[in-house]
């Protein structure tokens, strides 16, 4: 400034407009007022926000090396993640202030991240990070944990690498819940049923949802759903009520896409007040157990509309999903195809490779191709799957799958409840859990789970998946009617399984109606015509012995041929 006051600020706004109002938008961030020399920044995501930063950063390197030293120009950047007070266009708050203060502590064209920042970038960005240690922040009462980022190589060689993918998962702002009634107790439950499902859908990987303090500021008001939209910056809207009659409590929630403030979902949820914190996770877990199914399809429709030039690793992602849940081998086949591409796309995008790893799976069930192959290969995605996002549960469910295919009925129960622990309604591992549960024999637990997991999510998509448990489950216990009963209810959600085939011909078989169970087994044989006892015997699953002869007996006596 000293030297040449005029071409600084000419240069600094150059750099404004060319560098940094083109990287932010990029990945989903909003420059939210100038400082001087300085820019005040926000993201709905962390590793947006890291990936924007270092875009910044590499094309300013890159800038720097035609000018001399003495005019070169460096920033450094401040980074935190943390609830923040939005007041209009402003926003204020700790969060604030921490990333302000991190910012002098950065290398010049590097940044400077808090501890929390950092372990939610860590191996998803390029780069360099050190451990800077415990620091004291001015106007901050407990030291904060900083690390330091600097870009690896020259800018030249930067320049040639491929840039991270832009973020384009659905991003969700969840009003305030809307007490009706004068209680305060009432009121509390709003206020925690609010909190309770960010909370809960935080914890699903593949949302950016806005923290509580953002939202907060809608509080008794009823605001446009497109005006939200341009405020926070998300596509998805949710808002709700609560409204007490007697010892009942009625909660209404729903969906709304922000740009068109089109409503997509709603429903109503009851329960007794008797214990209200009871009361509060049962009504939290049924509203995000309806929400993500619902946002899921409206993501499928919005990616179907796309043009094919114009799919990301998130596009490709939801265009496979339909096509996995058939049986068909080459809707299976497209759907892989479609998922290599994404993680081609974007290498840390674990649920794809999760979804990958259930259609290799898939290929050893049906026994399309080299079925030892498709099970390694199932293996190592749901591994990838897990090392590239470890709180994802879609991964540790992924390996539940296997390990239960594989006979590892034990080990598959853990990684299924490991699944649900990171991600609650992951419905897919309520479905694993299930029926590695009834194959290992503990029929009543998996009763249990599956009642339990019914009066959540009874409109659950992919229900067939716990039903499937279930079926297993009646047939261990000995209850062979019902298990034919669920037998039949799932062979009219998935058709073409040949599964629940090979459990009605042997439940039938076992309560000698012979003729019904050879009718079942002669369409299990169109279905897989290769099936056979030696088929049953290699993919051993029933773990007790009087399970698996029971299961095999029904089979003989059903007439399903024995080729060994």
């Amino acid at each position: 400034m000293g030297v040449d006051e005029s071409g600084t600020l000419a240069a600094l706004k150059s750099h404004r407009h060319e560098v940094f109002d083109a990287w932010v938008p990029r990945y989903g961030g909003r420059i939210v007022k100038s400082t001087g020399d300085g820019f005040l920044i926000e993201f709905a995501s962390v590793v947006n926000a890291m990936r924007g930063a270092i875009g910044i950063q590499d094309e300013m390197a890159e800038r720097n090396e035609s000018v001399t030293p003495d005019r070169q120009m460096l920033f450094r950047m401040g980074m935190h993640v943390g609830d923040i007070i939005a007041d209009g266009d402003d926003i204020f708050g700790d969060g604030v202030n921490i990333a302000a203060r991190l910012e002098p502590l950065a290398p010049p064209g590097g940044v400077c991240l808090s501890d929390r920042a950092y372990w939610d970038v860590q191996g998803r960005v390029e780069g360099t990070f050190i451990d800077a240690g415990d620091q004291r922040l001015k106007n901050i009462a407990s030291p904060v944990r900083v690390w330091h980022w600097s870009p690896g190589g020259t800018a030249r060689d930067r320049a040639s690498t491929p840039m991270p993918q832009a973020d384009n998962r659905p991003s969700l702002a969840v009003l305030p819940f809307v007490n009706l009634g004068d209680s305060t107790e009432q009121e509390y439950l709003a206020e925690g049923i609010t909190e309770d499902v960010i909370t809960d859908l935080s914890r699903i990987r593949s949302l950016l949802v806005i923290a509580r303090n953002s939202t907060q500021a809608y509080k008794g008001k009823s605001p446009d759903a497109r005006d939200v939209g341009r405020d926070l910056g998300v596509r998805y809207l949710v808002d709700g009520s609560i409204r007490r009659a007697g010892q009942r409590v009625r909660t209404t929630a729903r969906l709304v896409e922000c740009v068109t403030a089109k409503q997509l979902w709603a429903d109503r949820f009851e329960g007794s007040i008797d214990d209200v914190f009871a009361l509060q996770d049962e009504l939290t877990a049924k509203i995000v157990s309806a929400l993500v199914p619902e946002m899921t399809r409206a993501e499928i429709a919005r990616a179907r509309q796309k043009k094919t030039t114009q799919l990301d690793a998130w596009d490709l992602y939801l265009r496979a999903l339909p096509k996995i849940r058939t049986n068909d081998r080459t809707e299976a086949a497209a759907a892989e195809e479609l998922l290599l591409a994404a993680v081609t796309a974007d290498p840390s995008f674990a649920p794809a490779w999760s979804r990958l790893s259930s259609c290799r799976l898939k290929c050893a069930y049906m026994g399309w191709g080299d079925e030892q192959e498709a099970l390694s290969q199932a293996l190592a995605h749901a591994r990838r799957a897990i090392e590239a996002d470890p709180q994802d549960g879609s991964g540790y469910e992924a390996l539940a799958s296997v390990q239960q295919r594989m006979g590892q009925m034990e080990e598959a129960v853990a990684s299924a409840r490991r699944a649900l622990e990171l991600t609650p309604s992951l419905s897919s591992a309520q479905g694993t859990l299930i029926s590695a549960l009834a194959f290992c024999g503990h029929h009543e637990e998996a009763r249990d789970t599956f009642r339990q997991s019914e009066r959540v999510n009874p409109r659950d998509p992919e229900r067939s998946g716990r039903l499937m448990g279930l079926v297993v489950a009646s047939f261990v216990a000995g209850r062979f009617a019902d298990a034919a009963d669920l037998a039949r209810q799932h062979i009219l959600l998935q058709p073409q399984w040949y599964g629940s085939h090979t459990f009605l011909a042997a439940s039938l078989a076992q309560l000698g109606r012979l003729d019904e169970a050879k009718s079942i087994a002669r369409r299990l044989l169109d279905l897989i015509p290769a099936y056979d006892m030696g088929w049953a015997r290699r993919r051993r699953m029933l773990v007790r012995d009087e399970d698996y002869a029971n299961f095999m007996e029904g089979l003989r006596l059903a007439g399903v041929p024995d080729a060994s």
